[in-house]
């Protein structure tokens, strides 16, 4: 799957990867659409999600914040172990 800012896979059917494209500089509103991409690629289903975001540009703070959400969301779990 794809959005306009990153690249989101789904591997051995259990670890949710989103990586932001080369570059990119996300927004709020692109940062919830690659969510809503993630949980969807899913199946909706409670997985471990890896954001890789070294390629992207800084994040803004507003976007950085929108990370610990991830952890409430019961679709998908942040990989924090």
């Amino acid at each position: 799957m794809e959005t306009n800012t990153a690249r989101i896979e789904l591997r051995d059917n259990e670890l949710l990867i989103v990586r932001i494209k080369d570059g990119a500089c996300q927004s709020l509103s692109d940062a919830r659409e690659n969510l809503a991409t993630a949980i969807a690629g899913g199946q909706r289903r409670r997985r471990p999600l890896l954001v890789d975001i070294r390629r992207a540009q800084p994040l803004e703070a507003e976007v950085r914040h929108l990370t610990p959400l991830v952890v409430a969301l019961p679709a998908i779990a942040a990989v924090s172990s």
